[in-house]
């Protein structure tokens, strides 16, 4: 057991951890001969958060009083924790609104909300230890606070860092990491390859396809209705649409498992983040080949659609977002390149056959 308020070395994942907020955080330190440079970084990160929890825990959130204008940032925060639950919201988005907000009403606790300027809200978040991505999350998070309570302010994000076109795999390297899935601990790789290969062919979500039911899917239209997906408080609706390969996996399992899962693990489970990404961690490891979850297959997909010159909001469409500004952050100038540079070689071919 790790020594409470002490980092600890987690080789499956071949990283730092340490409890901060609460939460097993990642401190960003692979080396595992690096404690000192483990134990730093997490001092750093306490810095911020301190000795004190500032926040009640998601699950034991007071009756929420009426909104006021003068309320301090501690109060205002307790209050949008307690509406945000009493709203529906999952409590693993609201409990990463309190894992942010923390260090925030370390900051600005006793402060009046409509008091702060963007400024000293932008400066709060600009810290060394918190990469760009981290910032943007929390400050999205304060954004998300501000607008709830209709205090006007603009705060200026520093862009996530993109985590799309490094990631990508070609078709060998997945077939060389498929290779290198090992066995359970109770023999068999079980159902994880095909769910992987579905990732590859339908862009979704690794949890999309892990919770997928023979009873879910539309089989004659090759499709399936999510009741249950991220974007789903915002009004729309998940559909995942099968490819002729997807839908014979799908097939195949049907026939195997007739009820329930499609993808069960061997002890007829459904497969969990946490498990998907030590898998693939692991593949990675004996293949040689640096993978994540996403990257092989919904980040693939997306690039994959894109060259083929599919409309940004189609592929938007198919792998479930609202809209498509997530996909021109992080994917959208490989499309565009594609397309200029495949119109640039018909253009070169009918001028060569003009010549001829």
């Amino acid at each position: 057991m790790p020594r409470p308020g002490h980092p600890w070395y987690r080789r499956g994942r071949s990283m730092w951890y340490a409890n901060v907020g609460g939460k097993q955080t990642a401190l960003g330190v692979t080396d595992e001969s690096d404690e000192a440079g483990a134990v730093a970084v997490y001092r750093r990160l306490t810095e911020s958060i301190t000795s004190e929890d500032f926040l009640p825990n998601p699950t034991h959130l007071p009756t929420p009083p009426p909104l006021d204008s003068g309320l301090t940032v501690q109060v205002a925060v307790v209050t949008f924790l307690a509406k945000s639950a009493l709203r529906g919201i999952k409590q693993k988005t609201v409990y990463d609104y309190r894992l942010a907000l923390n260090p925030f009403v370390a900051e600005f606790g006793q402060r009046v909300l409509h008091t702060l300027e963007a400024g000293e809200v932008e400066r709060w978040a600009d810290r060394p230890h918190w990469s760009q991505s981290t910032q943007n999350t929390y400050l999205g998070v304060v954004q998300t606070l501000m607008k709830w309570a209709k205090v006007t302010v603009t705060i200026r994000r520093p862009a996530k860092e993109s985590r799309g076109a490094d990631s990508v795999l070609a078709d060998e390297q997945f077939e060389k990491l498929l290779a290198g899935i090992r066995s359970s601990p109770r023999g068999g790789a079980g159902d994880f390859k095909p769910l992987l290969i579905l990732l590859r062919e339908t862009g979704a979500r690794p949890q999309e396809i892990a919770a997928l039911t023979i009873e879910q899917v539309d089989w004659p239209n090759a499709s399936v209705r999510l009741k249950e997906h991220k974007t789903r408080r915002h009004g729309g609706e998940r559909i995942i649409h099968f490819s002729e390969r997807a839908m014979a996996i799908l097939q195949a399992h049907r026939e195997r498992h007739a009820t329930g899962l499609l993808f069960p693990t061997k002890c007829g489970n459904r497969y969990k983040a946490a498990t998907i990404g030590d898998r693939v961690r692991d593949a990675s490891k004996r293949s040689g080949v640096k993978a994540t979850a996403y990257g092989l297959g919904r980040h693939s997909f997306c690039t994959a659609a894109l060259v083929a010159g599919v409309p940004d909001a189609v592929v938007a469409a198919l792998v479930g977002h609202k809209g498509t500004t997530m996909l021109h952050r992080h994917y959208s100038h490989i499309g565009e390149n594609a397309r200029v540079m495949k119109a640039a070689i018909e253009q070169v071919s009918k001028a060569k056959g003009k010549a001829g």
